[in-house]
């Protein structure tokens, strides 16, 4: 069994500047709101769960009841509300630290993407006795992005956001044997301020993890088995394949 955090905290900017009145875990993908869609993707992951948590904005939980609905589709989910101004997702993370477990495995997502994968199977690979950590990628060379870098063993080396030090763009799918990795590895990469312009992102905590010869493996997939809705253009990207 395992933790897994879904980060739904994010900035509604792009979506509000584009026009959208509602947050963008309520912008309709393919009919129906984003955090059902997401929450149906990822529905297979939750028969392995001991702990579901949703980390969302206040202000979208005050206007738009986004904690209810929530339990409306997770009936059995943790909600940790965070204020709006925050210094991103791994703040965001740390802040549902009472739903993580230190000796268990923990799983963290992006709550604005969509994995067209077999989970069963990437859960399988992480789990392999030796990997202390791993991130799914695909190929691609866009800033948009967090990478990683590999040595000739397979293993992480280097993490790095909005910054390709490689080919290999994580895809929002984060795991840490140990809950206790996380936590630790996240308040070092904040000790050090370890930012980009001020805010905490998850994949660069890997780094505090190779510093102590940890094994971080990856689960590689194709390009177009991952699709990002971080901004309405990469919806509409998303929503033109349908």
């Amino acid at each position: 069994m395992m933790n897994i955090i879904i980060l739904m905290a994010g900035s509604n900017q792009t979506y509000s500047e584009a026009g959208y009145f509602y947050p963008k875990t309520l912008v309709e993908v393919n009919g129906a709101p984003m955090i059902e869609a997401v929450v149906n993707n990822i529905n297979p992951l939750f028969d392995y769960a001991k702990e579901i948590t949703f980390v969302i904005r206040r202000d979208d939980d005050k206007k738009f009841h986004i904690g209810k609905i929530v339990n409306l589709l997770v009936p059995k989910a943790n909600v940790v509300i965070v204020e709006e101004q925050n210094a991103g997702a791994a703040c965001s993370a740390l802040l549902a630290i009472d739903h993580i477990n230190e000796k268990e495995p923990l799983l963290i997502l992006n709550g604005d993407q969509i994995l067209d994968i077999d989970f069963n199977k990437m859960l399988k690979t992480f789990s392999k006795k030796d990997w202390d950590g791993g991130l799914v990628v695909f190929k691609a060379v866009h800033p948009r992005w967090s990478y990683v870098r590999c040595n000739q063993n397979g293993w992480v080396e280097e993490a790095a956001e909005k910054r390709p030090i490689s080919d290999r763009a994580t895809a929002g799918v984060c795991y840490f044997r140990h809950g206790k990795d996380f936590i630790e590895s996240a308040m070092s990469s904040i000790e050090k301020e370890a930012s980009i312009d001020g805010v905490f992102f998850i994949v660069p905590i890997y780094n505090e993890m190779v510093l102590k010869q940890k094994k971080i493996g990856v689960f590689q997939i194709d390009s177009k088995q991952y699709h990002s809705m971080m901004t309405p253009q990469l919806l509409e990207n998303y929503e033109n394949q349908l």
